[in-house]
């Protein structure tokens, strides 16, 4: 949003679905109601530490109070690339290889009968002409998503049930065997339950669940190497399997057809499961006007991958007996046994966060609202590979806003967000961020009011600060830190043939490190015609410090 202003390790803007930090990839594109993007420090300021790069508002579909109402949507696409290759025939590359050897040592590489019984497949185990990326790869793949969804309610519950599959497969061309299916693809499958609940006239008690399982397969080799492959490997190198059923390989160089097929397959897993409730008072029988919030979450994200590996024996082609039989040559061992490797991640995050806010319109004329907000968030590593790793996540904060407009004309706003880090040494760990804005509505002075090609004109501007706390992507950056990888020394032990590495100073501890500071300006113009469109321009200045 708006550029890359770090040389920190957080350059992405924070994603807030229904106000909770959580990935865009867990929302469907159905389930989206509203989504807004805020840029300029009065919008990010509530969010202190979490907002220097900007936010993304995703909000979700929610029941009404209506007869039910069902929707199903199915959709079936087809891809394929939009470029290919275009690769060498047998002829064509024999020719250029030819060439070479000719200039290089007076002979060719292949002579007139051999050179015809490539290009004639007159017997392709010994003499092949395989069109390699015909054999890899497909020219198409298909994808389909399917969504259904029923909404509705009453006065008292109103309800919102999504349910949605969606499913790619791969471009390569394997082969199925009995043992597996290498084909590459990707299956996910989208849940979401959303209930508003009035317990009393004043008191709305929300709950949302979603839930998202995602698999994907992949082959037994990097995807990458059998593109790299299918490029390089020539059409008249190797044959991808022998007539008799054997698994042919070079003894230099490599066959995409066995890579692609006889190596295997990874399988990765991911389950994610996201719960919130939220309950909201009116404490209009205080004061009108005065709400109050308390909202709770409680997210866990496992995965896991299978990786089935297979080295099966290979083989490469001397030539023929007098019986006209293939004679074939070992060059490897192996067996048609799947390895199996596993391994498990997964985290969980919990977040509180409690607010209260006032709206209220005096006279027709002055209108004045506010916000006060606690959060906190905790942050754990099911699975950490370090100590570090293994400590918890925690942000925790308070925000504040207050608001005055009079007739909805002229506005002034003021924000501020006051925050803390793990990240930084105490007398520094905390940090408060504040903005301010005003904006003038235009169109509604007396001498605009009622015109009917300017419908909409306003000016905002606004100033203020935003902290970042994510400098280096290392946690506790204020500690020093022991290298137990330093240099060491050799010839070590009975028989001076043993190495002992070092201990020495790893990062060193810095306790007046702090907050990397964004201050950003922001000028922007609003103008609407006809009541039909709508032009928003903005110059915005943002430099940060520390």
């Amino acid at each position: 949003i708006r550029g890359i202003s770090s040389f920190g390790a957080n350059n992405t803007p924070l994603i807030l679905v229904d106000g909770i930090e959580r990935s865009m990839d867990l929302v469907d594109p159905e389930d989206i109601a509203t989504f807004s993007i805020l840029k300029d420090a009065t919008a990010t300021a509530l969010y202190g530490v979490r907002g220097a790069n900007g936010i993304v508002l995703i909000t979700t579909k929610r029941g009404r109070e209506a007869k039910p109402a069902i929707n199903a949507r199915v959709e079936y696409g087809i891809s394929n690339p939009t470029v290919t290759p275009k690769m060498a025939n047998a002829s064509q590359w024999m020719d250029y290889y030819n060439d070479i050897t000719l200039q290089g040592n007076g002979q060719l590489a292949y002579q007139p009968v051999e050179y015809d019984k490539h290009v004639n497949h007159t017997d392709p185990d010994l003499y092949p002409n395989v069109d390699w990326w015909d054999t890899t790869f497909r020219n198409i793949s298909n994808n389909i998503r399917a969504n259904v969804n029923v909404s509705g309610g009453g006065k008292s519950v109103r309800y919102y049930v999504a349910g949605s599959f969606y499913s790619e497969n791969g471009i390569f061309k394997p082969v199925k065997n009995p043992q597996y299916d290498p084909q590459v693809g990707y299956k996910k499958i989208n849940f979401r339950a959303n209930v508003d609940i009035n317990v009393t006239r004043l008191t709305e008690l929300s709950l949302s669940l979603s839930n998202q399982y995602e698999i994907k397969n992949r082959l037994g080799v990097a995807m990458e190497s059998v593109y790299n492959n299918t490029l390089a490997v020539p059409s008249v190198a190797v044959v991808p399997v022998f007539s008799d059923g054997s698994l042919s390989r070079p003894i230099v160089g490599t066959n995409p057809y066995l890579d692609l097929n006889y190596t295997g397959y990874s399988a990765d897993f991911w389950n994610n499961a996201q719960s919130l409730i939220s309950l909201t008072q009116d404490f209009s029988f205080i004061t009108p006007g005065l709400k109050g919030n308390a909202k709770f979450s409680w997210d866990a994200r496992n995965e896991s991958t299978l990786d089935k590996r297979k080295s099966p024996v290979t083989y490469d082609a001397l030539g023929r007996d007098k019986e006209g039989n293939l004679i074939l040559h070992q060059n490897r061992d192996g067996n048609d046994f799947l390895s199996l490797a596993r391994s498990n991640r997964g985290a969980q995050t919990w977040n509180f966060e409690t607010s209260l806010t006032y709206d209220q319109v005096f006279n027709d004329d002055h209108r004045v609202n506010g916000l006060f907000l606690f959060n906190i968030r905790e942050y754990t590593n099911n699975f950490p590979t370090d100590y570090i790793a293994a400590f918890a996540n925690r942000n925790i904060g308070i925000a504040g806003r207050a608001a005055y407009s009079f007739r909805d004309k002229y506005f002034a706003e003021f924000n501020f967000g006051y925050n803390g880090s793990e990240n930084f040494a105490k007398g520094n760990r905390m940090g408060i961020f504040p903005a301010i804005a005003l904006g003038w509505v235009a169109s509604e002075e007396s001498w605009l009011a009622g015109n009917e090609v300017l419908t909409w004109a306003k000016l905002r501007a606004s100033i203020g600060q935003v902290g970042n706390d994510q400098i280096p992507s290392t946690r506790f950056i204020y500690l020093a830190t022991i290298n137990e990888s330093a240099g060491g020394y050799n010839n070590l032990g009975l028989n001076y043939d043993q190495y002992q590495s070092g201990i020495g100073e790893g990062r060193m501890a810095n306790s007046d490190v702090t907050w990397e500071v964004a201050t950003k300006y922001n000028l922007g113009v609003e103008l609407g015609f006809f009541n039909n469109f709508r032009l928003n321009a903005d110059v915005f200045y943002e430099k940060r410090e520390n």
